[in-house]
């Protein structure tokens, strides 16, 4: 049997869908007037990770980092201790961690799933790859997106890091892998229905 890649399951709803689900939550939150920040989500916290996002933050003129820590206990203390942020967020509720993401100016994150949202919702980001490597992967194939993504954070800032990504060709690319997954799964469970 060969294997089929299909997108990952977070792809397969619209920006429209999660602003949906944010809104149940909280009635209006996305439309509330909020200081601009930029999000660290970082699920590796590191030294060398808190020295990069100070440098953006000057880059970004001082913008206000909003740290979100991970639900792990083993990486909350952690993570507390060696970014000592001032703005920290922890014990979100799903909804909660799409609000803060959706509503970021800039999001900085060692996560898959941070970097798969900060697309979905049209975000200046940089991304530097954690240990599960092989999953950036799925980036490169997405036009202007695969220079955001870091294999370290000792890197020079560019002005490209700060430049607005083009979302149109993404999204034009995101919809045929989103259909493409979304026929071979319809398929997939006809066939096991019919077993």
């Amino acid at each position: 049997m060969t294997a089929e890649q299909v997108v990952d399951p977070v792809f397969l709803l619209t920006d429209r869908e999660y602003d949906d689900l944010i809104r149940q939550w909280n009635p209006g939150i996305l439309d509330e007037e909020e200081e601009p920040y930029i999000v660290a989500y970082l699920l590796s916290p590191t030294v060398e990770k808190r020295k990069f996002c100070e440098r953006l933050q000057a880059q970004l003129n001082g913008m206000k980092i909003v740290y979100i820590i991970d639900n792990a206990m083993e990486v909350r203390d952690w993570g507390r201790h060696v970014l000592n942020f001032e703005n920290v967020r922890v014990d979100l509720d799903v909804e909660e961690w799409l609000c803060y993401l959706r509503k970021a100016d800039y999001v900085v994150t060692d996560s898959f799933h941070g970097t798969c949202f900060s697309i979905i919702f049209h975000k200046t980001f940089l991304s530097i790859v954690n240990r599960q490597t092989d999953r950036f992967q799925f980036f490169e194939n997405l036009p202007g997106i695969a220079e955001r993504i870091l294999q370290k954070t000792d890197v020079a800032m560019t002005d490209t890091m700060f430049e607005e990504i083009h979302y149109d060709a993404v999204d034009e690319k995101l919809e045929q892998e989103r259909d493409r997954s979304q026929k071979w799964l319809d398929n997939a469970l006809a066939k096991e229905g019919r077993k």
